[in-house]
């Protein structure tokens, strides 16, 4: 589907009717993708994905950002909202795509890249390319995405579905690993306030799979990580948001790491319509079969 247009011209262009208190300032960009419409934010603090609607009804569960990059973290350093800093960002379009790109800093030698792609008709990929100018041991970006209420996102963990209900006050997270469960206590948060610091759920994630559903309507807002890069899954209230943390490992200067995200919004009857979705998912990235 095509990027409809680039909002030109005005100091702020409001949403309309589906997201009556969403202010958005240019420059800004309106698409229609996998049945899905909403603006995307190519610069700014809250850069990202706004989706606004399907089909013809407006969407109740999306906030005011999706697929935000929002820190860079690691055993013994943090870029507190560094990938935020409009200074920071540059953004080019390219056919059916917006790409932002993040500036390394001397303090932070990781330069972004964060590709918004619409051309699909079934969802909205996005992919995050880090290349990295020094080494890190145990980086970790985090990536926020918003939500209007504070619906506990469902996770698959032991072989069942549940809602993973963060605790008031905590950033819940659910890990790949009880490596990566380790990781989030090396540190790494200390500069975060002592109440909401991440807190580890007991067990690891099966899929790297966040589904926000609305359980009135059974349409649901999903969020699918590369399960070779996704160290954990990590949502809160205070926000609130369900967000991701990307990569997980030590990386060297030099090294380049991807990591596909894929983004749909429909209504599930059941959850195993979302775990034939990540199946295709790992299909496409060409990931054998468990």
């Amino acid at each position: 589907m095509e990027i409809i247009a680039l909002i030109l011209g005005l100091s702020c262009v409001n949403a309309g009717a589906d997201t009556p208190n969403l202010i958005l300032e240019p420059p800004v960009y309106e698409f229609q993708c996998g049945g899905m419409r909403g603006f995307i934010r190519p610069v700014g603090t809250y850069h990202g994905l706004v989706i606004s609607g399907y089909q013809n009804q407006p969407i109740t569960k999306s906030g005011l950002c999706t697929l935000n990059l929002e820190h860079y973290v690691c055993a013994d350093a943090h870029g507190q909202f560094l990938p935020r800093k409009k200074h920071l960002q540059q953004y080019r379009t390219e056919g059916q795509s917006v790409t932002i790109v993040f500036s390394a800093t001397d303090e932070w030698k990781v330069e972004t890249s964060l590709k918004y792609d619409f051309s699909s008709a079934e969802y909205i990929s996005a992919l995050f390319t880090f290349r990295f100018g020094a080494d890190y041991r145990g980086f970790e970006a985090f990536v926020a995405s918003y939500m209007q209420q504070p619906t506990p996102p469902l996770v698959r963990t032991g072989g069942l579905w549940i809602r993973l209900q963060p605790e008031q006050g905590w950033q819940m997270f659910l890990a790949k690993t009880k490596t990566h469960a380790e990781m989030v206590m090396d540190g790494r948060w200390s500069w975060f306030p002592e109440t909401l610091r991440p807190k580890v759920v007991d067990g690891t994630y099966d899929l790297p799979v966040l589904v926000t559903r609305d359980d009135e309507t059974g349409y649901a807002l999903i969020q699918m990580a590369d399960p070779r890069e996704c160290m954990g899954l990590s949502p809160n209230t205070f926000a609130p948001a369900h967000d991701l943390s990307l990569v997980g490992h030590d990386v060297k200067s030099g090294d380049e790491v991807s990591v596909p995200i894929r983004l749909y919004y429909r209504k599930i009857d059941s959850m195993t319509e979302v775990e034939d979705l990540y199946n295709q998912f790992r299909k496409d990235l060409g990931i054998p079969e468990e």
